[in-house]
């Protein structure tokens, strides 16, 4: 994101495309009932505007955007270790509108998932 605004591309949209409809859901409304996605998207939209405040730039709108798997051969196969990140980069850009980029994942980003993956499924409250 910093590398397109330094090149003066200004980021409006940030879209995560996405073979999940539960996924897409909780992207969009910035919550969810699992506790551990809505603990990973509200770090997300967090991390975000807090990077956009300090550059000073308009926060831009996250949106998620759900892509069959049927029809996003390229991401499944990332999913599924049959392609690589360079190969659904060459095909997001061949079959879309969109200019991608890839954005490397920051190294905090393991800590975050270790973290979720320590909440339990339900509240307390919840377990009868």
């Amino acid at each position: 994101m910093a590398a397109c605004e330094a090149r003066g591309i200004r980021v409006t949209n940030l879209i995560c495309m996405t073979d999940s409809i539960v996924t897409r859901a909780a992207v969009n409304h910035n919550s969810s009932p699992s506790l551990q996605l809505n603990f990973l998207v509200t770090d997300l939209t967090d991390s975000l505007r807090r990077f956009y405040l300090l550059t000073g730039a308009p926060v831009p709108q996250l949106l998620g955007v759900h892509v069959p798997g049927v029809r996003n051969g390229a991401a499944d196969g990332l999913s599924r270790g049959k392609a690589t990140r360079a190969a659904v980069l060459v095909d997001l850009r061949a079959n879309s509108n969109f200019l991608p980029i890839e954005v490397p994942f920051p190294d905090r980003v393991f800590d975050l998932m270790h973290t979720a993956i320590t909440i339990p499924h339900r509240h307390s409250s919840d377990i009868s």
